[in-house]
């Protein structure tokens, strides 16, 4: 009986050490999880911090050089290695650079690292794309809008409606009041070189104007050549040139999806607009205006075609564009516009 006692005692010291052996064991589990979460927040804070001073330092150059295109400026930042800018913040360090992710946009990657022991280090990497090239398709004086169609030879019927963005200013903060859109091209197709007089648009100081493509997909053209709103029933989708979230500052402008902007090299104030009329994925679409064309296939592994960025021009200095039917080309409705002031007289700055 001496010898079960002495048992159960051995037995209930060695439970009670097992029981709290697996509390330590919880609780270092715990520690770590929660040191490896505030490393990982503490990481991407220093990556946002490399991020922001990477957008300001875009933003001060495109201010100080507002003829320079912005390929110019995203090689000049980052450097002849390319590696942009490295820092410490915190505690911890980033590497930003930019990307070009279109003519007229930019993306910021940002690492950020943030060291939690000798071994151990959080590292968080942030991609954010869709800024827009200061000022784009924004005047400072009254302003006269020209318009002119480069390309209109693609099957489906079009038309283009333009959208003034209004100012409102109130306790320092800038908003803007998306307009009615305003019909400049009726719809149709196969119309290159048809022109919009420049006195039908006169634009304000501190507007920002948005250009609508309106897609009439079923081949009819029902409403060829009429006078109708951007909601007539006969359009199946619209394209914008600028994605606008309205309440938003200058920074957060993106250049629509479906949309490709390109101010023409040496000739400040006048803008390319090329449109995609059919439907394609995103991850398409950003490959293509980031990369060109490349082959002919879409890489599903590495989520490309395969292009190695934009190396032909046009006449006009332009991104040269192809025509394709199973891949984004950005050449199916192509618009030329042009800011001129307002005091010059119709038909002048050709």
């Amino acid at each position: 009986m001496g010898k079960l006692v002495i048992l159960i005692a051995t037995a209930a010291i060695l439970g009670t050490g097992m029981v709290l052996f697996q509390v330590d064991r919880s609780a270092i589990a715990t520690d770590d999880k929660q040191a490896e979460r505030q490393a990982q927040i503490l990481a991407r804070e220093v990556a946002r911090t490399g991020h922001n001073i990477m957008v300001a330092k875009a933003r001060k150059l495109q201010v100080q050089f507002p003829d320079t295109p912005l390929e110019q400026i995203v090689q000049e930042i980052n450097g002849q290695s390319g590696q942009g800018i490295i820092g410490s913040h915190g505690g911890g360090n980033y590497n930003a650079k930019l990307v070009l992710t279109s003519a007229s946009t930019f993306a910021v990657e940002a690492v950020g690292t943030f060291q939690t022991s000798e071994h151990d280090v959080a590292t968080v990497r942030q991609t954010e794309a869709g800024f827009l090239a200061e000022g784009t398709l924004e005047v400072d004086e009254p302003t006269i809008l020209k318009l002119t169609f480069l390309e209109s030879m693609a099957g489906y019927c079009s038309a283009v409606y333009v959208q003034r963005l209004s100012p409102v200013t109130v306790a320092g903060v800038t908003t803007y009041n998306a307009d009615t859109p305003e019909l400049a091209f009726v719809p149709g197709n196969n119309r290159d070189g048809d022109s919009v007089s420049p006195s039908d648009f006169v634009l304000q100081p501190g507007e920002r104007v948005n250009f609508i493509l309106a897609v009439d997909a079923d081949f009819s053209c029902e409403d060829r050549g009429k006078t109708v709103p951007v909601t007539d029933p006969s359009f199946n989708y619209t394209r914008n040139a600028l994605e606008n979230e309205i309440d938003v500052d200058t920074e957060d402008l993106q250049e629509g999806k479906y949309a490709m902007i390109q101010e023409k090299p040496g000739s400040p104030g006048v803008w390319r607009i090329a449109f995609e009329d059919l439907y394609f994925s995103d991850a398409k679409l950003a490959d293509v205006k980031q990369n060109g064309y490349g082959g002919s296939s879409w890489k599903k592994r590495s989520g490309t075609y395969g292009g190695h960025g934009w190396t032909d021009t046009d006449v006009n200095g332009y991104w040269r564009l192809q025509d394709f039917g199973d891949k984004p080309d950005f050449s199916d409705q192509v618009i030329e516009i042009e800011f001129l002031p307002a005091y010059m007289a119709e038909g002048e700055g050709d």
